[in-house]
């Protein structure tokens, strides 16, 4: 009998928009398992397969089975993916072949792993495709049953969701020859800026005009751009209608681009890009797998302790969490929940600023982070990358 498990994950890159972090926040769910089960007596090679996930607190070690692209380049198709993309067209989305370049490394890393890809090594992933995409949402579907129903059953539920238009990368691998066991993964994203080529290795002091457009219902692009030291440059813009450009130049190292722009919810990461300076583009991920977090008894003390840890680290003070702020995170956070949306504007509640001053709470400097991930560790690592 063929069995088939589903894993959805909604997340990536954090989410974190600004810089200072005065609450914690209950998370939005981001996790959903489903199993579409096809007998469930006898030999399981699926569950089998999915028991042998890598331990909390293990190593984490993935090197690239495919060359790192070396530009951030515009989707596009190719003749070995016609036929992918006539099926994927008939649901209404778009075929991104660097998510598909992506897709394949997902596949690879959670064939080895038997876990998802945490917001970091997906960013790793991404761009080793050069997909220069925020908010990318990867499902990872576990089955011995071969074909394309699996994959079709999938586009399906896609096109009855809201991501009509969205764009899409797919891979499809035999993670076990022996047992029949097949590892799909699905990435997508909303394509929210077109990019022209922008290369992923530079030369230092070399100024790039990097030009970009943006799709409807997105205004006011903003660069940040932070260096190997940590330091962080606004990067001017120069605009005009939906297309802006700017300038980087940057010293050796490992630099991070973020391109910002205000959409219906607020300000947004639409892009993040890393550049490496005098330096060859990395093909090994390296990191450490987190703590379980299933018996945590306050997940938000759980997260004041991983950004005081990271603060201590910098040799940064300790944040105070205060509980009429504390009130206020966890009520936008129960907005975007019951509202199902991620951002910093609330139809409901309006900014942040409009939620402080419903508390009337005295400030000099404030802000506020979102975010939407499978775990607390997988959402602060991303405020940290961001």
């Amino acid at each position: 009998m063929k069995r088939t498990v589903k894993i959805l994950f909604s997340a990536v890159l954090g989410g974190a928009v600004l810089l200072i972090a005065l609450s914690i926040m209950g998370l939005v769910d981001g996790v959903q398992i489903r199993h579409a089960v096809m007998g469930l007596w006898g030999h399981d090679p699926v569950n089998e397969f999915m028991g042998q996930a890598a331990p909390p607190g293990s190593p984490m070690v993935y090197r690239l089975k495919r060359s790192p692209r070396r530009i951030y380049s515009k989707s596009k198709g190719s003749n070995e993916t016609k036929d992918l993309e006539i099926q994927i067209r008939r649901h209404g989305l778009v075929y991104s072949d660097t998510l598909g370049h992506a897709a394949y490394e997902v596949a690879s890393f959670y064939s080895e792993t038997r876990r998802l890809a945490p917001s970091s090594a997906l960013a790793f992933l991404l761009d080793s495709g050069g997909a220069a995409y925020w908010g990318v949402r990867q499902t990872v579907l576990v089955t011995t049953e071969a074909g394309s129903g699996p994959l079709d059953e999938l586009l399906s539920e896609f096109a009855d969701t809201e991501q009509s238009g969205w764009h899409i990368g797919i891979s499809r691998i035999v993670a076990n020859p022996n047992t029949g066991v097949r590892v799909i993964v699905v990435l997508t994203a909303q394509e929210t800026l077109k990019l022209t080529a922008v290369p992923r290795k530079m030369v230092s002091h070399q100024t790039r005009t990097i030009h970009a457009r943006l799709t409807a219902g997105y205004s006011q692009p903003a660069v940040l751009a932070m260096g190997p030291e940590g330091q962080i440059k606004n990067l001017s813009t120069r605009v005009q209608g939906q297309s802006f450009e700017f300038d980087f130049t940057g010293t050796p190292g490992e630099w991070v681009i973020e391109l910002v722009a205000t959409g219906t919810v607020g300000p947004i990461p639409l892009a993040q890009m890393n550049i490496y300076v005098d330096m060859n583009i990395p093909k090994v991920y390296r990191h450490r797998w987190p703590k379980d977090e299933s018996s945590l008894s306050d997940p938000s003390a759980y997260m004041a302790q991983l950004i005081t840890r990271a603060r201590s680290k910098a040799g940064i003070a300790p944040l105070s969490r205060v509980r009429i702020l504390d009130d206020v995170a966890l009520g936008h956070s129960k907005d975007m929940k019951e509202h199902r949306f991620v951002g910093h504007y609330s139809k409901r509640t309006g900014m942040v600023t409009q939620r402080l001053n419903s508390i009337a709470y005295p400030r000099y400097m404030y802000g506020e982070n979102v975010a939407l991930n499978g775990s607390i560790f997988d959402a602060h690592e991303g405020l940290l990358s961001s």
